[in-house]
């Protein structure tokens, strides 16, 4: 009879990357909500709303969680600051200040980015024709919201553990 495979579980990965990367470098990231970890949860439909409340929860756990008073610190001291710039923008001029390789830039800072634009476009603010089509993009790509999540999870496990083994 086969077994399951459980060695690398991604929701799991990333919570686990997350709660690394705060033990290690808390001043860059921390979790302001622990009840987030147990909240975080695959979506078990194609519900619009249940993959929109958990990217929602996603975006407050993972990408809520980098602290822009730190990188603006950072940032000052490369003199790359830009007050136009919010968290995950902040955080990319650093990376690239710092001469980290654009792939390597890429692979932190483009999950961050979908995070919190399927948020606002989804679970913060809009739900029109934009989001509609967007919806549609997604399952086009993937196949389904469940998919997509499972997708978004693996790359945002990967960034975290980029971002921790980055020296900023």
């Amino acid at each position: 009879m086969g077994k399951w495979d459980l060695s690398y579980e991604l929701l799991s990965a990333l919570k686990k990357a997350l709660k690394e990367l705060e033990q290690t470098k808390a001043e860059l990231w921390s979790c302001a909500n622990q009840k987030l970890y147990q909240q975080l949860n695959y979506p078990v439909t194609d519900a619009v709303k249940e993959w929109s409340d958990e990217i929602h929860t996603l975006d407050m756990l993972v990408v809520e969680g980098l602290k822009k008073p730190y990188l603006k610190n950072i940032a000052t001291s490369l003199n790359c600051y830009d007050d136009k710039l919010g968290t995950i923008r902040l955080l990319k001029k650093i990376l690239e200040t710092k001469g980290i390789d654009n792939h390597e830039v890429n692979e932190i800072i483009s999950p961050l980015d979908e995070i919190h634009l399927l948020r606002t476009k989804f679970a913060g603010h809009s739900s029109g024709k934009e989001a509609d089509g967007i919806r549609k993009d997604l399952i086009a790509k993937q196949g389904d919201l469940r998919k997509h999540f499972r997708n978004l999870v693996e790359k945002a496990d990967k960034s975290i553990k980029e971002l921790k083994r980055i020296q900023l």
